[in-house]
């Protein structure tokens, strides 16, 4: 069972940049028909937060936050940079009114998705400061968003605060406590215990969030984001 286990994750890997664009596609092809479980996308987005927390540690994590200017060229280029240059090539191809153009800007003012921690780690990058990243982005996101949209399209946009952040401490800041205190309790060891089925089924559900979110975007008009 552990061979099969680390063998599927190793097929898993292989094919991921090929299984997650075919998900997003799947979500906009079959959008009606998986309308009833978008409801499932909070908790697999809690579990791929607890699944990667499992392979930090406290101190791991309190070295990424004393890493500032890692994580300010991080905010710059993910919320300055990218919706300037959203911005002018959607103005550019579709007119600045087009709704495209608001969609583009919001795909990147929105958070550091917790897929990113995956990515990270498939390069052997930094998971412990792509981790406190995500957490650090998505406290600042109710006031993050609704500047750029006001900034770009001078738009009032609706948002319940103190639900988005309870929100989020549900889905990233609570697993991703417990994440780390399973992994210090196992002393370091329960990520690769659990590989062989924490590992396939962490890829599963990313494809299974990247179908519903994709479903779930698809279905709200741009219209009912924004107040003008």
């Amino acid at each position: 069972m552990r061979t099969f286990g680390i063998r599927l994750n190793a097929g898993i890997e292989k094919y991921l940049s090929l299984i997650v664009p075919v998900s997003l596609i799947l979500g906009f092809l079959f959008s009606a028909r998986l309308n009833g479980l978008t409801a499932w996308a909070p908790y697999l987005f809690a579990y791929l937060t607890f699944v990667m927390a499992t392979g930090c540690s406290w101190g791991q994590i309190k070295q990424a936050f004393r890493m500032p200017v890692p994580m300010l060229i991080i905010f710059t280029a993910a919320h300055i940079i990218a919706p300037v240059v959203s911005y002018a090539l959607g103005s550019a191809f579709f007119g600045s009114h087009s709704p495209y153009v608001v969609g583009f800007v919001l795909f990147t003012v929105i958070p550091l998705g917790v897929s990113s921690v995956i990515w990270v780690g498939l390069s052997k990058g930094n998971v412990p400061l792509a981790l406190s990243m995500i957490v650090l982005d998505s406290a600042l996101s109710p006031f993050v968003i609704p500047f750029e949209v006001s900034l770009f399209f001078g738009a009032d946009i609706a948002f319940d605060h103190v639900k988005v952040m309870l929100d989020l401490v549900k889905i990233i800041v609570v697993p991703t406590a417990l994440g780390v205190i399973v992994n210090e309790l196992s002393r370091h060891r329960f990520k690769e215990w659990s590989a062989p089925v924490c590992a396939p089924l962490n890829y599963w559900c990313l494809k299974k969030f990247e179908t519903r979110l994709n479903k779930k975007l698809t279905g709200v008009p741009i219209s009912e984001q924004l107040r003008y």
